[in-house]
């Protein structure tokens, strides 16, 4: 039973630490190749629609994604985390930003949308 506790105890401790350092890691003003992206068509004026998303399939004029309503468009573009062209995948983590009737799907990692 002490074994139990101990090894509770210092789980615990050792999630704070790791989750102490990520948070640091964001406080230190590094920005990752992801946001610089989004930040780039921020000021150019699009809108995050959402984010991250498991992309499901693409018709004539809107795209599908798990657990959210399609999203339609006039013309997409589909970027990868370095701002290049991709293709996207079923199942793909996308985030999706909008002007007008334009979107840009951005790509992401499976790394990056977990710590998101």
């Amino acid at each position: 039973m002490k074994k139990i506790f101990v090894f509770l105890i210092l789980s615990f401790f050792l999630t704070g630490e790791c989750l102490a350092e990520k948070s640091l890691q964001l406080e230190s003003g590094e920005k990752t190749s992801l946001s610089m992206i989004i930040d780039k068509y921020e000021k150019e004026g699009y809108k995050i629609i959402a984010g991250p998303l498991q992309y499901l399939e693409r018709g004539k004029g809107f795209i599908r994604v798990y657990r959210h309503k399609p999203i339609s468009f006039r013309s997409m573009d589909i970027l990868n985390e370095r701002g290049e062209n991709s293709l996207l995948l079923r199942y793909d983590f996308i985030y999706i930003l909008k002007k007008n009737s334009k979107i840009i799907a951005v790509k992401i990692k499976r790394r990056e949308s977990d710590n998101v």
